[in-house]
């Protein structure tokens, strides 16, 4: 039996709480009222006193709560998302919560009337359960949108705030130069080696060189400019400085597409794309890759050539240094640096 899909695509259809009304000024009574609640309150003769005895009442006011279903939380979660969150990001989420919902359907709860309060981390355990993959990211997902709800006024209480989720998985495994120069020597496809020792040269985010565009290229100063709309965070434009070969590469690549790297098909990159590709290279090396370990080995590889954390940071598109010291620790893996750096002398 097929289920039909609960769509998040209901904006505008949930429950949100009224918004409230506005001083007005009463010209038989030359004063400023407000009704709340169907009770007028006489405010203040003086605009100023009254605007300002308005949000001290609006502030001793109970919290509005709108209990509204599962459903329309998800969906506003998600119309909330298109204003601050990279649509990669959005569609991830959607993802994840497009499954939950499927998932709830079957089971005998209908997401469009079940209230989001009544929600329990027991739900959501077995929907992880059920799925067997991604536990993290399925919890932090419906964690994030109940999160968002509850400071928004959805519920009162967050039932899923107590829920634990697995501890993140830390990538470890590194790339080195031999190692690099071996799987390009593998790889028949050009396009492909275009696009890994482009990324090795800047260390960009996989989603930034699959999408790089000629709009976003600044050849003239050897820089590609994402701008804030589409920069991971959406919250600064995101600057890609590019080495002399890096800088060779994209001008090779320049063709009639608006994409810099397309594929041997003529279409821009994507993931399940260059995953097939690093699949072809398992089978003949019998290990795994993925593109982000190329940033990675970037960022490792500057930090021991002693480059500044914050230039690294920088060059990465971090927002700061503290993001670089929690993930890109791969250095203390290498005991010889270390050992080198302690005999260092100035």
């Amino acid at each position: 039996m097929k289920v039909e899909k609960t769509p998040l695509t209901r904006i505008g259809d949930t429950d949100m709480p009224a918004k409230p009304r506005k001083p007005w000024y009463w010209k038989a009574r030359k004063a400023w009222y407000v009704c709340l609640h169907g009770k007028q309150h006489k405010l203040s003769t003086d605009k100023k006193e009254a605007q300002q005895r308005f949000h001290e009442l609006m502030a001793s006011e109970p919290k509005t709560v709108t209990d509204g279903s599962v459903a329309s939380l998800l969906d506003a979660f998600i119309s909330d998302c298109r204003k601050t969150k990279a649509p990669k990001t959005i569609q991830w989420y959607r993802n994840y919560l497009q499954d939950f919902l499927d998932f709830l359907v079957p089971k005998g709860y209908s997401p469009q009337s079940l209230p989001a309060s009544r929600m329990t981390p027991k739900i959501v355990r077995q929907w992880v359960d059920h799925r067997g993959t991604a536990e993290r990211a399925r919890i932090t997902a419906v964690k994030s949108a109940y999160s968002w709800g509850h400071g928004e006024g959805w519920m009162e209480h967050n039932p899923l705030s107590g829920m634990k989720r697995p501890p993140a998985t830390k990538r470890t495994e590194l790339i080195e130069l031999p190692e690099m120069v071996r799987l390009l020597r593998l790889s028949k496809d050009k396009c492909f080696r275009e696009l890994l020792t482009f990324c090795w040269d800047v260390g960009c985010r996989p989603q930034e060189a699959k999408g790089l565009r000629k709009d976003q290229l600044d050849l003239e100063r050897s820089r590609c400019v994402i701008s804030e709309d589409e920069a991971k965070g959406k919250r600064k434009q995101r600057v890609i400085y590019l080495t002399s070969r890096s800088k060779r590469i994209i001008e090779r690549n320049i063709n009639g597409s608006p994409y810099i790297f397309l594929n041997t098909r003529s279409k821009p990159w994507t993931t399940s794309a260059v995953n097939c590709r690093f699949a072809r290279l398992e089978e003949k090396v019998g290990k795994r890759y993925c593109q982000y370990m190329w940033r990675h080995a970037f960022a490792t590889r500057k930090l021991k050539e002693g480059v500044s954390p914050i230039v690294v940071a920088e060059l990465l598109g971090h927002a700061d240094v503290s993001t670089l010291a929690k993930i890109y620790q791969h250095v203390a893996q290498d005991p010889s640096h270390l050992l080198s750096a302690l005999e260092q002398r100035k």
